[in-house]
């Protein structure tokens, strides 16, 4: 039997599990290619905002395509 405590605490749902975790996927997929486009350019400071603006475009164009080819697929 639940505690007054348990019974009070916000369920995780499955549908709210599946939208937080393609926004931390992405973010740490747009992390590793600003390290990548940073190692590029030789770590040289100054450049790191372009480095993540760059690399989210990056990421969010791959998705692109992979979300097109998928709904070709289909």
């Amino acid at each position: 039997m639940a505690t007054a405590q348990e019974s009070k605490a916000p369920k995780k749902t499955a549908a709210r599990a599946r939208s937080s975790a393609p926004k931390v996927n992405r973010e740490a997929m747009i992390a590793e290619a600003a390290y990548y486009i940073a190692e590029k350019r030789g770590f040289a400071s100054g450049d790191h905002i372009r480095d993540w603006l760059d690399a989210e475009a990056e990421i969010d164009r791959k998705s692109m395509t992979r979300a097109r080819k998928s709904t070709a697929k289909k």
